[in-house]
């Protein structure tokens, strides 16, 4: 802006979402276009459902797209407030900034930052001028501060992921909240004692969980307030297919041991060319650039019923290791398949021959854990995992087997099937 433009009028034409909205009338300063309140006021009500605005001046052409933009009303509500400090505690001085006589000691700026422009168009000015609201409730003395000056940074993406977040978080919980009725179902069905008490670990792991979610929820929504698009994001789907089911699980985390390096475990369910239901348990390594699929074990519905019996095993003897006061290093199988394939326990397979089996360890210092471990001919590799994972990681395997087996079923009925379903 030339200085010789300093203190004059300038209009500015304003453009909503592709429509006229308006001329704002702005004052010229040093430090951008001032515009007064009551303009502004007008402006917000127009912004809060908008996607885009242009603003047009002598000078420039600003576009900002407003999807995930902070509200700049939280802003320039400071400003408001602090208007109706001043009105309520020294009528004269308000009066005086009222007439414009001391704008300057009372000015709010905001400057919002748009990701991925140039840095010489980074910066939008919209400053609150004399025409303050009275009508703003007053804040504690605390709060009484003549001049204030706020920078709110907003990147768009961020604005974005938070908005996918939360629905991700939603779906997690609905999903763990029916997992969570599963298992108590399953707790109250069984009459074995060891059972019912792995079950209830389960269903304390699994709440837990719940709780955990729910605050980060909650956190996500209390921040997306100060957006202007929808708190709830309006592309959740009620009806989740077997496959989104088992990737929107909270992920069960493994590690290697003698690493640093941990991933999570992912079950996906699919239907073979043959028309057989089978499943991918995947080893994810999140933090992979290229392909995240560290490993896969293709197993059916069989084997991965075999898993899951193996890892409530887990827990059982994690009791007993506890209640006994182990501590050797000491290691037993829990169940390897297919079964012709297996090598003798403890020792190496056979070239040609591949094998998977889920394990049981106990350390020195009396900790134990679970193993998944692959066996490539006489190559061994494998991830371990917590006890607490292993509870996780059955309820999870329950939950995928039990929406894969409706949705197979689902997608295998003949018409006389439907026949005999419906009067």
């Amino acid at each position: 802006i030339p200085p010789a433009a300093y203190e004059t009028m300038l209009p500015v034409s304003v453009m909503v979402d592709g429509k006229a909205f308006g001329i704002l009338q702005a004052e010229v300063q040093k430090m951008g276009l001032v515009v007064d309140d009551v303009q502004v006021m007008l402006l917000e009500q127009q912004l809060k459902p908008a996607h885009q605005v242009v603003l047009t001046s002598t000078f420039a052409t600003l576009t900002l797209p407003l999807s995930g933009f902070t509200k700049a009303i939280e802003q320039l509500a400071i400003a408001r407030q602090q208007q109706a400090i001043l009105s309520a505690s020294n009528p004269d001085k308000a009066k005086a900034v009222a007439e414009g006589n001391m704008q300057a000691s009372t000015t709010t700026v905001v400057q919002v930052q748009v990701a991925g422009t140039e840095p010489a168009q980074q910066q939008a000015v919209i400053q609150a001028g004399a025409a303050a609201s009275t009508s703003a409730t007053v804040q504690p003395a605390a709060a009484q501060a003549t001049g204030v000056s706020t920078t709110a940074t907003i990147e768009v993406s961020e604005a974005d992921q938070t908005n996918r977040r939360i629905g991700e978080l939603r779906i997690e919980i609905d999903i763990l909240m029916k997992v969570l009725s599963e298992q108590k179902q399953e707790q109250s069905s069984t009459g074995d004692a060891e059972e019912k008490a792995t079950l209830e670990d389960t269903i304390t792991a699994i709440a837990s969980r719940i709780d955990i979610l729910e605050q980060e929820y909650d956190a996500k929504n209390q921040s997306f307030e100060l957006y202007l698009t929808s708190v709830r994001p309006n592309d959740r789907d009620l009806y989740l297919t077997a496959r989104k089911a088992s990737q929107v699980f909270p992920k069960v985390p493994y590690y290697i041991p003698g690493t640093k390096e941990h991933g999570e475990f992912w079950v996906e369910p699919k239907v073979t060319q043959v028309g057989e239901l089978m499943f991918n348990f995947r080893l994810i390594d999140p933090e992979a650039e290229n392909d995240t699929t560290r490993d896969m074990i293709e197993v059916n519905v069989t084997e991965l019923e075999t898993i899951r019996g193996a890892l409530v095993k887990l827990r059982k003897n994690s009791k007993i290791a506890h209640e006994k006061k182990i501590r050797k290093n000491y290691a037993k199988r829990m169940v390897c398949f297919p079964e012709p394939q297996c090598p003798a326990e403890r020792q190496n397979g056979e070239k040609g021959k591949s094998s998977t089996e889920v394990v049981f360890q106990v350390y020195e210092d009396g900790s134990t854990a679970g193993r998944l471990q692959l066996n490539k001919g006489a190559f061994q590799e494998g991830v371990n995992f917590s006890v607490d994972s292993a509870l996780l990681l059955q309820a999870y395997l329950a939950h995928v087997i039990k929406e894969a087996k409706l949705e197979y079923s689902s997608g295998t009925q003949t018409q006389k099937d439907l026949d005999e379903m419906f009067q």
